[in-house]
């Protein structure tokens, strides 16, 4: 398929074959639409009484403010769209603005504008604007507007419009007459040219400009070096019947489209203009109002539009209009024709039968329609091989012939209603005719008579061979040769419901039905499967093109696979096609048929297809289509968080905590916008999302941090911008989103964890010392009973014996023997004592450990040459009875092997009170410890040093021991204090929250 850039609507056309479409009030339109124009980024900017409007295709956007900046008026007079870009507004009461790059800037009085009605805007070669008003004639400077009036000698202060024409001459109206100033000149020239109605410049597409008054016509003031048609008389623009008409654009084909009281016509010939000076000639076609048209052409003069797409662009009171050529060119028939039965003609003409009295039509040119004589109530229409066209009704059958249509009547009763209609007819190679009529059978006419095959197809065709092709219900069809009948079913792989249509002359057999396609390839049907897997929708229409393309007429519109598709399917029967749908988007206009006239599809001999439906028939042409090749600018239009609108701007900053984002954003792509399709992406990082035709994204619960939104948009034929437009923003974080706020839930999380170690590490100590305290109570009740039990009993015994002894005289050597026994008793009883004691622990008054453990290293130092001193530092706590205890029991241990083994000269003892923990150490300058004594176990025989640590383990603390051989020996005991200390008091009105944070909490708190 060849493809061409856009261009202007094809001049063969009527303007009724163009796809029209209206926008009201009820889709946002403005009435009263005074002028149009498309600026460089594809937006069509509409002036109205109502205010200044952007349109991208899609909505309609009222202008009242450029970022946060408004406009200086709402009555717009003029909008003009400089080459460069941009926007020019100009006011009814005075004053301009220039809308760029998302900005505006307003001209009024200080600026050099005057208090009256901005007429229009121009620009010369040098790119200066310039600007017509009530009030005179205004030139640019880049920042102030400079009244020339006086400078060039304009004669008086009102100039109705403006022109540059392409030699650069200005043309200006003032009052009732025209000027001109060529360049280099500095003083506008008067002409002969009087005028008598509303002004208006418009320019050809060969650089003629014409000059149109609403009153007196057209005419030409400016032509250019070469041949052409237009001359500098009036031409007058009128027809008797209608009224004035103005005409509202040339477009770039030199087409004439015209604006009458009662609607639009386009002069499609200019030099019927010309010629003739009326519109109302043979190549004038009209669309009125009640063609569809939103209202009659507005008055405002600049009211029409061509776009950059070749789209025409009508403004009316009523609101506004499109026309656009399609793929697919609309054929309108007679009103009252139904059921439109399709059949190639001769010199590229298309057949119409249609199932009314008006009988078939002839199609020319593509638009052109003439009615055929003869056959009528048509059911279905056949080009035989030989290229005669059949025509079936519902009470004969007619065949070409020349000039004429030769009837045949048919082989049934046509008396009894409803008529027998013909279903389908069909040419085997032996010349025999073969005819379904429905509810009536197949019957085949040979040598002029008719013989019944059976019962009646839905289709028929034939092959290259000439073999009959009989499509029924039930996915069932029949392949007749001569005598030989050939049935194909389900179990032959074809499942598509009823048959409704068969090609069979082309390089590969394809049969549609009620649900799909199938593809026979000689054995059996394959089933054709489109992307995604599914079946292709109902297929009552089948042309395969010589290019090799497959072209469908479905109930979903017409579908079109690429040869190279076909290729691959021939190839992999279960490969899924692309394919591309022309639907009422395109031109369609309406569904084919569900029974009859079959097939719904058929080819001209000079190559278009055309497509019957439910609401008339429409034809393309393949080999030339217009492709839109032009990629679609694309604008990401305004940010909305929380229900608050922000314009795209630089280093942008939503609110803190934003929750709901919303990004509107279009593409400008103004022939078929229900088309263009969008992809956008959330930072570089995130996969492209592909939203279809969908025009805004949505994010919820993003969190701080900058993003680039990006957006990528494609036209109506897959054209994609892969630039697109981004937008950046900020959304910042709240104090509890930031790096500090995490920084101290960090800290305050290891915290917590401290505080929950050092609350377990409590729990663990001071369930130990509720086990001492145990172990306390315990003994001390086992020395209670020992002392109750034992040792009283003891001590009676020992009364007794006693007074045994006395009783013995003195030099009786029993007495001596049993004296040496009682003494032996009181040392026993002594020394039960003592350990009671032990098991009791020591007295309130014997509890303080520094003067214990002082006393007696001054009593191991007694009577040696070794040097005692003891000190203590901080104030002394009543330590836990158990502790105390077992504190002493390991540093009397350490003196006893200081004195004992060090051979040291000088032994000390240190105790610390501390606030955190208890200190105990004994240093001694001995010869030191052997290491392999300070191993865990100990040395064989020798328990003193394991003793100490198991002591130190059962009051949770450790033993530390400092030695080298020769350097003496330190044996340090370190018990926590929340182990150690015993608090005298207990407040019980405390939280328990303050005695975890209590500095000494004692064990008596458990």
């Amino acid at each position: 398929m060849l493809a061409s850039p856009a261009c202007a609507l094809s001049p063969d056309l009527r303007i009724k074959q163009f796809y029209h479409t209206a926008w009201t009030t009820k889709e946002g339109a403005p009435t009263d639409i005074e002028c149009l124009v498309q600026t460089r980024d594809g937006y069509l900017w509409i002036g109205s009484t109502a205010g200044l409007f952007r349109f991208d295709g899609v909505r309609f956007e009222r202008i009242d403010a450029i970022h946060g900046q408004r406009l200086p008026s709402s009555s717009v007079h003029a909008v003009w769209a400089p080459p460069s870009g941009g926007l020019w507004v100009g006011y009814v009461f005075g004053g301009a603005s220039f809308i760029s790059n998302g900005g505006i800037r307003n001209y009024g009085e200080r600026e050099g504008l005057p208090v009256g009605s901005v007429r229009g805007f121009a620009q010369d070669k040098s790119g200066t604007v310039w600007l017509a008003t009530t009030r005179g004639l205004r030139r640019f400077d880049g920042s102030h507007w400079a009244d020339v009036s006086a400078e060039l000698r304009l004669p008086k202060t009102y100039a109705s419009m403006l022109s540059f024409d392409r030699s650069g001459t200005l043309w200006i109206a003032v009052d009732n007459s025209i000027m001109y100033l060529r360049p280099g000149e500095r003083a506008l020239t008067p002409t002969d040219i009087r005028l008598d109605g509303a002004i208006k410049f418009l320019e050809g597409p060969d650089g003629t400009l014409w000059l149109i008054d609403g009153t007196q016509g057209i005419r030409a003031l400016y032509m250019p070096p070469g041949p052409t048609n237009a001359g500098k008389e009036w031409l007058r623009l009128e027809d008797q019947r209608l009224g004035p008409i103005d005409v509202k654009v040339i477009d770039r084909d030199g087409t004439f489209w015209i604006s009458t009281p009662i609607g639009i016509r386009r002069l499609r010939d200019s030099t019927a203009l010309l010629r003739d000076g009326l519109a109302d000639g043979v190549s004038a076609d009209a669309f009125l109002v009640t063609d569809g048209l939103t209202g009659p052409a507005s008055k405002g003069f600049l009211s029409g539009l061509e776009d950059r797409e070749g789209n025409i662009w009508i403004g009316t009171p009523g609101g506004l209009d499109r026309f656009r050529e399609s793929r697919l060119t609309r054929v309108d028939l007679a009103a009252d024709s139904d059921g439109f039965a399709l059949a190639a003609g001769d010199g590229n003409a298309m057949l119409s039968g249609a199932d009314s009295r008006n009988g078939a039509f002839k199609v020319t040119k593509g638009s052109t329609v003439e009615a055929v004589p003869g056959p009528r109530d048509v059911t279905c229409a056949y080009r035989d091989p030989d290229g005669i066209v059949w025509f079936g009704g519902r009470e004969m059958i007619w065949h070409s012939a020349g000039q004429r249509w030769v009837a045949i009547d048919l082989p049934v009763d046509n008396r009894v209603k409803p008529y027998p209609a013909v279903q389908a007819i069909a040419k085997d190679r032996s010349g025999a005719l073969w005819v379904s009529i429905a509810r009536a059978g197949v019957f085949r006419l040979a040598d002029g008579k008719w013989s019944r095959y059976g019962e009646s197809a839905i289709s028929l065709t034939t092959d290259s061979d000439g073999r009959v092709w009989q499509g029924y219900p039930n996915s069932l069809v029949q392949i007749v040769d001569k005598d030989t009948v050939r049935r194909l079913s389900v179990a032959d792989g074809l499942d598509i419901g009823a048959v409704l249509s068969i090609a069979a002359r082309t390089r590969h057999v394809w049969v549609g039905g009620e649900h799909g396609l199938a593809r026979f390839d000689g054995r059996r049907f394959n089933p054709v499967t489109r992307q995604g897997g599914t079946s292709l929708p109902s297929v009552s229409g089948i042309v395969e093109t010589a290019e090799g393309d497959l072209w469908l007429n479905t109930s979903e519109g017409a579908m079109t696979v690429p040869a190279e598709e076909v290729r691959r399917l021939v190839s992999d029967p279960l490969y899924a096609v692309r394919y591309t749908l022309l639907d009422f988007l395109d031109g369609m206009p309406g569904t084919p048929p569900a029974v009859r006239p079959l097939p719904s599809m058929a080819e001209g001999t000079d190559g278009r297809l055309w497509f019957a439906t439910s609401n008339g028939i429409a034809w393309t042409d393949p080999r030339h289509v217009k492709r839109n090749v032009l990629k679609p600018t694309v604008d990401v239009q305004s940010i909305v968080a929380d229900r608050i609108r922000y314009e795209p701007s630089a280093a942008l900053k939503l609110p803190i905590r934003t929750r709901n984002l919303q990004i509107s954003y279009t593409a400008l792509s103004l022939s078929i916008p229900e088309r263009v399709r969008f992809r956008y992406q959330l930072g570089a990082e995130q996969p492209w999302q592909d939203v279809g035709a969908r025009r805004e994204a949505y994010f919820t619960d993003l969190l701080p941090g900058h993003y680039t939104f990006r957006v990528i948009a494609s036209n109506n034929d897959g054209v994609w911008n892969e630039t697109g437009a981004s937008v950046d923003f900020t959304i910042p974080p709240a104090f509890v989103q930031t790096k500090w706020f995490l920084a101290i839930w960090v800290v305050a999380g290891a915290a917590s964890l401290w505080l929950l170690f050092i609350l377990r590490l409590r729990q663990i100590q001071q369930r130990m010392r509720g086990r001492l305290e145990e172990r306390l109570s315990e003994r001390e009740r086992i020395a209670r009973d020992l002392h109750d039990t034992l040792l009283q009993g003891m001590q009676g015994l020992v009364f007794k014996f006693q007074a045994a002894a006395e009783r013995l005289p003195s030099r009786d050597t029993n007495r001596d023997r049993l004296e040496e026994a009682l003494n032996l008793a009181d040392e026993v009883l002594e020394d039960g004592r003592s350990k009671l004691a032990g098991l009791r622990g020591f007295s309130l008054e014997s509890q303080e450990l520094f003067a214990a453990l002082t006393a007696l290293g001054q009593s191991l130092a007694a009577d040696r040459s070794i040097k005692f001193h003891s000190e203590s530092e901080g104030e002394s706590k009543v330590l836990h009875p158990v502790v105390r205890e077992e504190a002493y029991r390991i540093g009397a241990e350490a003196l006893t092997n200081s004195f004992n083994h060090a051979k040291a000269s000088s032994i000390e003892l240190e105790i610390r009170y501390g606030t955190a923990a208890l200190s105990l150490l004994v240093r001694d300058d001995g010869i030191g410890i052997e290491e392999s004594a300070l191993v865990e176990t100990g040395r064989a025989g020798h328990f003193g040093l394991v003793g100490m640590r198991e002591r130190a383990a059962k009051i949770s603390s450790r033993i530390e021991i400092f030695t080298r051989p020769g350097a003496g020996t330190e044996v340090q005991l370190r018990v926590p204090a929340t182990m150690a200390y015993r608090s005298r008091t207990l407040d019980k009105s405390k939280s328990w929250l303050a005695r975890i944070f209590r500095a000494d909490p004692g064990p008596d708190e458990i």
